[in-house]
């Protein structure tokens, strides 16, 4: 006998649905989405699990230091605190890689290294940001801001209060206030969301204030006498140069800071009035053993709270809310440039060069500023063959202005500018603090609403003609037969019978560049920059 094969084959369920249960069916699906949408545990877990873990490290890189850390709870956390597991037990550091690959110069020396730490990086990230709009690059090859380091008020371990912490404040006080929302409204029923949020805050302040965090911000010698330059090197346009003077973060260490695991590295948590030395507990330095136990119980409490809010299934709406705003507070941490007072690196705005081409700029560097070490630049900036003309230039031990390189220069300073070796007095302000014995003034233009240069290039108060605190020095090598060729060129060049430099009074307000040239033809000899304004403003 044979069967049909219909009778074997059944039908799929959904196929012998009544009109009725079709229609449970699709009531039960709706309530399951619309129950999610009520209650979105699954988003909150997985947001708080995958997303954000880079903007929290860079938050707390940019703002730990003190005993309080602005970044607050928000997406992001247990992502972090599981790739901190991963740091911690591989090379120890707390601190993310640098965001802005630069070398660090030692100009003094002559040695340079490939930066390794974040906080470097993002000086010279901030800087490049601020330098931008105060001095324009425009159609120039490169540009050299010159800098001198301050003293620094905060101690060797320790940094300073700013607005970025009363803003983290105000945000902690806000994602509270509306964590309890839900608390009011069911009058003490509903304290879920109150919870989850106060101890993501707590978890999020005390690994803010881990010691490591300032063990890996700052090097142990903080009274640095060499010179620095930060700049990417071959190819980059700006070049930041920081004076250290013996007040000056040493960059050269910091650049490739110790690990962790190294006791030198917690040295500056040392007594200095006694031999303690930090304490090793099995062989690892005291300091690092304590990130390491806070590490392991930070992802455990991480993932209890996970834990703890699976079982809430209301008013969930209002944890999300608070973990956004967390998150865009401190993304804007993360990314906001800083000014290096902040880093312990007070500086101050001497110089800013800005040059058609990358040898003109570093030749002027040379002029200026002779301690500068800007050969060790010139031969980073151009490793091959050296024309005879710069050779002959960076050989002359003297006198510059009438090499054939300068020569050749002056003729087209209407488009590379006068170098500065063919000016032989410009102004200078100094700086240097009058207890610093031996201190020689550095060389750096100046100038205010008030001032008025006199003909012999100094300056005086626009008011009473009393002299202001702007002097004027010749140039180390110059003569009054170097002004005599200058003027003597120009004259070539142009009707007019002027014979002065002067500065020009459309630009002599404080923190803009201004230029000098012969007042009939307009002639641009060269450019400075004001500097009485002179402690840069990043923030």
């Amino acid at each position: 006998m044979i069967l049909s094969t219909r009778s074997f084959v059944q039908k799929p369920r959904w196929q012998t649905l009544t009109s009725n249960e079709q229609q449970s069916l699709n009531g039960q699906v709706d309530g399951g989405f619309a129950l999610k949408w009520a209650s979105p545990v699954a988003i909150v877990t997985t947001v708080l699990m995958v997303f954000g873990a880079d903007v929290v490290r860079a938050a707390l890189a940019q703002t730990t230091g003190k005993a309080y850390s602005p970044v607050c709870f928000s997406f992001g956390w247990v992502g972090y605190a599981l790739s901190c597991w991963l740091d911690v037990f591989g090379d120890g550091r707390l601190l993310p890689p640098p965001d802005h690959q630069i070398k660090v110069f030692n100009l003094t020396s002559g040695y340079h290294r490939t930066n390794r730490n974040w906080v470097i990086g993002r000086i010279a990230r901030d800087h490049e940001l601020w330098i931008r709009s105060r001095e324009p690059l425009n159609d120039n090859a490169i540009r050299i801001a010159v800098y001198e380091a301050e003293t620094n008020s905060n101690g060797s371990t320790s940094f300073s209060w700013n607005s970025l912490h009363t803003s983290g404040v105000c945000v902690m006080i806000l994602q509270m206030i509306i964590a309890a929302i839900p608390t009011v409204l069911t009058r003490g029923q509903e304290w879920g969301v109150l919870v989850v949020t106060g101890a993501g805050t707590i978890l999020a302040m005390i690994m803010g204030c881990l010691p490591q965090w300032t063990a890996e911000k700052l090097p142990p010698k903080q009274t640095s006498t060499n010179n620095y330059a930060l700049t990417a090197g071959n190819g980059s346009r700006d070049i930041m140069i920081i004076k250290g003077g013996g007040r000056c973060l040493n960059l050269e260490h910091l650049a490739t800071v110790d690990s962790p695991w190294n006791r030198r590295l917690w040295a500056r948590f040392d007594s200095p009035s006694s031999s303690r030395r930090s304490k090793l507990i099995m062989g690892i330095p005291g300091g690092f053993v304590f990130t390491i136990v806070w590490v392991v119980v930070q992802v455990a409490l991480w993932l209890c709270l996970l834990v703890f809010l699976a079982d809430l299934r209301d008013r969930n709406w209002y944890l999300l809310l608070n973990a956004a705003i967390g998150f865009v507070h401190n993304s804007s941490l993360a990314t906001l440039k800083q000014d290096p007072r902040h880093r312990n690196l007070p500086l101050t705005l001497l110089d800013a060069i800005s040059t058609r081409k990358t040898m003109d700029g570093l030749m002027d560097l040379e002029i200026t500023h002779p301690d500068c070490g800007a050969e060790t630049l010139a031969h980073e900036y151009f490793p091959g063959k050296w024309r005879d003309e710069e050779y002959e230039w960076w050989n002359t031990a003297g006198d510059r202005s009438k090499t054939r390189y300068d020569q050749q220069r002056f003729k087209e300073s209407a488009k590379r500018l006068c170098p500065r070796s063919m000016i032989p007095r410009y102004d200078l302000h100094t700086v240097a603090e009058p207890d610093i014995k031996g201190k020689t003034p550095m060389i750096a233009t100046g100038g205010n609403s008030r001032s008025q240069h006199r003909a012999d290039g100094g300056a005086s108060d626009g008011n009473t003609g009393e002299p202001t605190q702007f002097t004027s020095h010749p140039r180390p090598g110059a003569d009054s037969s170097i002004e005599r060729h200058a003027n003597e060129e120009l004259d070539d060049r142009s009707d007019t019978t002027s014979q002065s430099i002067g500065a020009s009074e459309n630009s002599s307000r404080p923190g803009t560049p201004y230029s000098f040239a012969t007042p009939d033809t307009g002639l641009e000899t060269a450019k400075f920059t004001a500097s009485l304004s002179l402690r840069p403003d990043w923030d």
